[in-house]
């Protein structure tokens, strides 16, 4: 939630200090997945909390560090990385925000390979709800897996 409030602080949506809730952010999570971590892991290979010099290390870590400039690129990239267990719902952040920046795959014929927008609908929609799909379809502009739903703003 300290990324959520963040991007909200740094948009202008509720007042706050956008860089203490994105730090705060950091430190949670790598709290909770230590935490995490140790809760599942035999007992010869469990985590250390990082000290208070580490954590502040990784806060002035080239990628880390906060920049007024780059504040929501910042929060939004954290956020993504929070959600590695969670890859849905860090997909669906991507696609809301655009962040983080992601280099573009190639296959290996070269040809680029544009990661999926949205869902297609399942053939049997386009059959058995013809009227509806054709119309979804049309506000959309297709229904094709790069095509974007009405709140991917990435």
């Amino acid at each position: 939630m300290r990324y959520t409030r963040a991007e909200a602080i740094w948009r202008g949506w509720v007042e706050g200090d956008a860089r203490a809730a994105y730090e705060e952010g950091i430190r949670r999570s790598v709290d909770w997945y230590v935490r995490a971590w140790n809760e599942v892991a035999p007992s010869n290979v469990q985590l250390e909390m990082p000290s208070e010099e580490e954590l502040q290390a990784l806060l002035n870590g080239p990628k880390v560090q906060w920049d007024d400039a780059r504040g929501l690129e910042l929060i939004l990239t954290q956020k993504w990385v929070d959600f590695m267990l969670d890859p849905l719902e860090a997909y669906s952040e991507w696609r809301r925000t655009g962040f983080p920046v992601l280099e573009e795959a190639v296959s290996v014929t070269g040809a680029p390979m544009t990661p999926p927008r949205r869902f297609v609908f399942p053939q049997s929609e386009a059959i058995d709800n013809a009227a509806n799909y054709q119309e979804a379809v049309s506000r959309m502009g297709g229904d094709e897996a790069d095509g974007r739903v009405w709140w991917d703003g990435g």
